[in-house]
């Protein structure tokens, strides 16, 4: 079972918050708040909607954000140390 996190207005064709440049708060945020329900759950799936491309942005600069979004939420999934490692 995985967790979806916030994916914006989805009625409103708002369909992915993860590389919205100017809407990096409520990603940030909803990992947190993921992270809050997975790990009684003892889950580490998530779906992160990366969003529709933008009228005039930067794809590129879309890409990274969710980028730093994924990163953020694998970092907060890392165990403190990987097996193999002293």
């Amino acid at each position: 079972m995985g967790l979806t996190l916030d994916a914006g207005d989805m009625v409103a064709a708002d369909p992915g918050l993860d590389a919205v440049p100017g809407r990096e708060r409520r990603p940030r945020e909803s990992i947190d708040v993921g992270i809050e329900f997975a790990e009684p759950l003892g889950r580490r799936a998530f779906s992160a909607l990366h969003g529709n491309p933008l009228q005039g942005a930067d794809p590129l600069a879309q890409a990274e954000l969710a980028i730093q979004h994924r990163s953020l939420l694998w970092r907060a999934f890392l165990p403190a140390s990987l097996p193999g490692d002293p």
